[in-house]
C-alpha cells in the first residue's frame, strides 16, 4: 500500500488476505490481521492495521530441493495444527514430493520433522527440516501412445506438456490416469485403457500402449428449429457429418460458432442447445446429435444517446462511431464504435450501453444505445518562469488546446 494509492470498495479483505500471505512467505504462518478502512478529510480513507504475528517457523530444505518458487510456496500454504502437526507436515510432505516430481524425479522420498523451541509449548517458535531423496532423475520430453490414430495421440499429448503430468503418468498416478482417460473420452473412446508404459533407458521417451476399445460415433447431425433462410448458413458452419467421431469439446464449439453467426445477423439473444441422444438402431456407440436453434427477435439500433460531453457535440459522436439508427445490432459493430471514439483521442472514458427493451413477440427490437462519454480536459495550461541576464524575470503561462 502506498499513501494516495485508490482504494476500492470491499478493499480491507484483499488487505487482510495480501498481508497473510506475506507473513506466512516470511514465517509467520500463525499470524492474525486486522484491517479497518476510516473515512478521512478531502476524499481519503485511513487504513488501519493490527498485526500479531504469531509463532516465527524457520523452514530448511535439504538434499534434493523443490525449486526457489515451489519452496517459497510450500512454505506460504503450511499451516499449524497443533502439538503434533501431523496433518500440516504431512501436506508439505506430499506436496514436496510433488515438487520433485516437477523436477524429474520419478519416486522421491521426502522426510519432514519439526522442533520446537520451547519442547511442550504448540505455541512457541519451531524449526521444520524438510529432507529430500529424489532417486532417478528422467526428462521424458517425447511421449509416445501406441495403439491410437495419429490426430488422437496429439491431441492427447497436448494435455501432457509439462515434465510434471509425463512424470506422474509413468508412475500410474491417479490425477494422471484420470485426466489421461478424460481426454481419451473427449476424443470418443469411453473404454480406453493404459496396457503398458516403458521409459527409454535414458528418460528421454515414455510409451504409453493403449487398447482405445471401440470409438463412438455419429449417426445423425440435425439443425432443429433455423429459418430456412438461414439453415444452409449454419450447416456450413457445423461441418459434422454422420460418421464422424462424437467429440464433445468439437460439439459445444459448434455450437458457439453457430450462436455467434447468428449475433452478427442480429439475433442478440440467439441460443443454440445441443442434444445427444441414443440413434434410433440401439447401437450404444452411436449417437444422434442435434443443434437446437432458438433466434429470438432481430435486434436493430434505435435511438442514440449521448451522456457525460462537455465540448464535443453528439451528432459529431454518432457520425465517428458509424452506428446507424434501423441498422443491425451485432457486438462487431459496437466493438467498431468504440475503436472509432477512441482513436479520436478526445475521451478518456469511453462507455456504449444497449437499453434492452422489455421483452417482446415482436419479430424486430429496436434496442436504444447509449454513449456514456468522458472527455480529456480541453486546455492544458503550462506555468514556467524565465530569466535573462539583459531583461527582468518573467513568468511564461503556455495554453494548448487539446481537443
Amino acid at each position: 500500500l502506498r499513501r494516495g494509492q485508490p482504494v476500492a470498495e470491499g478493499a480491507d479483505f484483499d488487505i487482510e488476505i495480501d498481508m497473510l500471505d506475506s507473513l506466512a512467505r516470511r514465517g509467520y504462518p500463525a499470524a492474525a490481521v486486522d484491517v479497518a478502512i476510516e473515512p478521512a478529510p478531502r476524499n481519503r480513507v485511513n487504513v488501519n492495521l493490527r498485526v500479531e504475528p504469531g509463532a516465527r517457523v524457520d523452514f530448511e530444505f535439504t538434499g534434493d530441493q523443490p525449486r526457489r518458487r515451489a519452496r517459497q510456496d510450500i512454505v506460504a500454504l503450511y499451516q499449524p495444527t497443533g502439538m503434533a502437526d501431523s496433518p500440516a507436515l504431512e501436506t508439505i510432505r506430499r506436496d514436496t514430493v510433488r515438487a520433485l516430481r516437477a523436477r524429474g524425479f520419478l519416486d522421491p522420498e521426502v522426510l519432514v520433522t519439526t522442533e520446537h523451541l520451547e519442547p511442550g509449548n504448540p505455541a512457541s517458535d519451531r524449526f521444520i527440516r524438510v529432507h529430500g531423496e529424489g532417486g532417478r532423475q528422467v526428462n521424458p520430453h517425447t511421449l509416445e501412445l501406441q495403439g491410437v490414430p495419429d490426430d488422437v495421440e496429439q491431441a492427447v499429448v497436448a494435455l501432457f506438456s509439462s515434465r510434471l503430468s509425463r512424470v506422474e503418468l509413468a508412475m500410474e498416478m491417479p490425477v494422471a490416469d484420470q485426466l489421461f482417460s478424460q481426454s481419451m473420452q473427449t476424443e470418443g473412446y469411453r473404454e480406453a485403457q493404459i496396457v503398458a508404459r516403458e521409459l527409454s533407458a535414458d528418460g528421454s521417451t515414455l510409451t504409453i500402449e493403449v487398447d482405445p476399445g471401440r470409438r463412438q460415433r455419429l449417426a445423425v447431425v440435425e439443425i432443429v428449429g433455423a429459418d430456412p433462410d438461414l439453415q444452409a448458413e449454419l450447416d456450413a458452419i457445423h461441418e459434422l457429418q454422420p460418421g464422424d467421431p462424437l467429440r464433445p469439446s468439437q460439439i459445444a464449439l459448434t455450437s458457439f460458432r453457430m450462436e455467434d453467426h447468428l449475433r452478427e445477423k442480429g439475433f442478440a439473444k440467439a441460443a443454440v442447445v445441443t442434444r445427444i441422444e441414443p440413434t434410433a438402431s440401439a447401437d450404444e456407440y452411436e449417437f444422434d446429435l442435434f443443434f437446437d436453434v432458438d433466434e429470438g427477435s432481430e435486434h436493430r439500433i434505435g435511438e442514440l444517446h449521448t451522456e457525460g460531453l462537455a465540448n464535443s457535440s453528439a451528432k459529431w459522436v454518432e457520425r465517428i462511431s458509424q452506428l446507424k439508427q434501423g441498422e443491425l445490432l451485432t457486438d462487431s459493430g459496437v466493438t467498431q464504435a468504440r475503436r472509432n471514439l477512441a482513436r479520436t483521442g478526445i475521451f478518456q472514458r469511453i462507455a456504449i450501453r444497449r437499453e434492452e427493451p422489455e421483452a417482446s413477440a415482436e419479430t424486430t427490437v429496436f434496442t436504444p444505445i447509449t454513449f456514456d462519454l468522458e472527455e480529456h480536459p480541453r486546455y492544458r495550461v503550462t506555468y514556467g518562469l524565465r530569466g535573462e541576464s539583459t531583461r527582468e524575470a518573467g513568468v511564461v503561462a503556455d495554453v494548448s488546446d487539446l481537443n
